[in-house]
């Protein structure tokens, strides 16, 4: 096993969402988002919504370009933060969107994992620690 691969197995608790530089975790309409990375490619992303419920969603998962990319498939309706802000009740918010698809390896090591991506011209950087 690649020392990428011992790093990343296990599940990770998202500390922290920047997107475009700014750190919006404070504006998340959900909680508890966690993603749990298996030696077997499968990957399960959950976290609980606004209304109490838990959401589960499995993929798999796959080094890219000398593992500084996860190519992800599979994955349909997590990554909840990633459609524009919207003004709601006058507060920003972000709404469910998007689907995940490569990913860049900012910061892997046994306790903490970091990663960007861009949608459109936004950037999402996504900070974790280990659960």
């Amino acid at each position: 096993m690649l020392k990428a691969d011992e790093n990343i197995i296990g599940s990770w608790i998202l500390q922290d969402y920047i997107r475009d530089d700014y750190t919006m975790t404070h504006a998340l309409h959900f909680t508890n988002y966690i993603e749990t990375y298996y030696p077997d490619s499968s990957l399960i992303i959950q976290y609980t919504d606004s209304s109490g419920i838990e959401v589960k969603d499995t993929g798999i998962w796959f080094w890219t370009d000398d593992q500084r990319f996860i190519h992800y498939e599979d994955i349909d309706s997590v990554k909840p933060f990633l459609k524009p802000v919207e003004l709601i009740n006058n507060n920003i918010s972000l709404i469910p969107s998007a689907i995940l698809e490569d990913v860049k390896i900012l910061k892997l090591t046994p306790e903490e994992f970091g990663y960007i991506f861009y949608q459109n011209t936004m950037s999402h950087e996504f900070v974790f620690i280990r659960q």
